[in-house]
């Protein structure tokens, strides 16, 4: 989640619905935010793997004089990693819980949560960067490991697409193309989409979305549409060519394959952190003794 709120907002909206006291809920929410620290933005494996994400690894030097340097994890290797992280994670906060150290039981389960978050978002992509900074001024460092010259574009629409508070909204579709050709010129087609989302099963979410095109075979052309859909919330995972089309193909509402497929995976990526959030949190509540646990969720000082 590339908005450090955002992980804030989560955990207290998590913690206070399983009985937390607001206290301790903001404890853990300001341990939670503490992980996104400029230290912790880094591209070797120590910390990507706090965002599960891939990072570097130091290599050693062989016997015939290849010199020591770094690779690129494989993603079991960060899955792996990502584990032992929340293991260890697991044992410290227990152990405190048990010795009655319920501040640091806290914020052990807020810094905790961040990674288990940001499974939801990052999918252990790689992460070649040496910051958020690094990363929007030097995109074309990504191309080496699958990433496109957009993906810190998309990435950042799909960690902060997501609105919670008297609007739920969700940015759900955000596709562009242009090309040339020497009979006609520029052509130009864009599509966005933005879905109020519902967290009521029976209430449907509602998508509003806006399509154009410019200079295509049919002249200029636009449509608007609306959508209603129950379950999953609507995107564009897949990636893949959009419009101009062919001549023979009309402009529609169809739904093809997007050139920025995270860009519209932040409301769904939401859901299943908050999921992830709750699952994390009640198999705590599993392992501790009752009376700790307890304890814990009343902690106010």
């Amino acid at each position: 989640m590339g908005l450090t709120s955002l992980h804030g907002q989560l955990t207290v909206s998590v913690l206070s619905d399983l009985g937390f006291s607001p206290h301790a809920a903001s404890l853990a929410a300001e341990a939670n935010e503490a992980v996104d620290a400029a230290a912790n933005q880094g591209n070797d494996a120590a910390s990507s793997n706090l965002h599960a994400m891939r990072g570097f690894l130091s290599t050693s030097g062989s016997r015939d004089g290849t010199p020591a340097g770094r690779r690129m994890q494989t993603e079991n290797e960060a899955r792996l990693a990502f584990e032992k992280v929340l293991k260890a994670a697991e044992e410290r906060l227990l152990d405190d819980l048990r010795a009655g150290r319920d501040r640091d039981a806290l914020e052990q389960m807020g810094a905790a949560l961040h990674s288990v978050q940001d499974r939801e978002y990052h999918h252990f992509e790689p992460w070649p960067f040496s910051g958020v900074g690094d990363a929007f001024l030097h995109v074309t460092r990504g191309a080496d490991y699958g990433l496109a010259p957009d993906y810190m574009f998309s990435h950042a629409l799909r960690d902060v697409g997501y609105v919670n508070g008297s609007l739920s909204l969700s940015l759900t579709a955000f596709d562009y193309s242009a090309k040339y050709e020497s009979s006609r010129g520029w052509a130009a087609a864009g599509r966005l989409e933005v879905t109020q989302t519902s967290s009521d099963p029976w209430v449907p979410h509602l998508t509003l979305g806006a399509a154009g095109r410019v200079n295509g075979p049919f002249g200029n052309e636009g449509l608007g549409y609306a959508l209603l859909t129950w379950g999953r919330i609507p995107s564009r995972p897949e990636a893949g060519p959009v419009p101009p089309r062919p001549p023979s193909e009309p402009l529609t509402i169809g739904r093809g394959p997007a050139v920025s497929p995270r860009a519209s995976e932040g409301a769904n990526s939401l859901v299943a952190a908050r999921r992830a959030t709750e699952a994390f949190v009640n198999a705590l509540s599993q392992k501790a003794r009752t009376d700790d646990w307890e304890r814990l969720k009343k902690f106010c000082s």
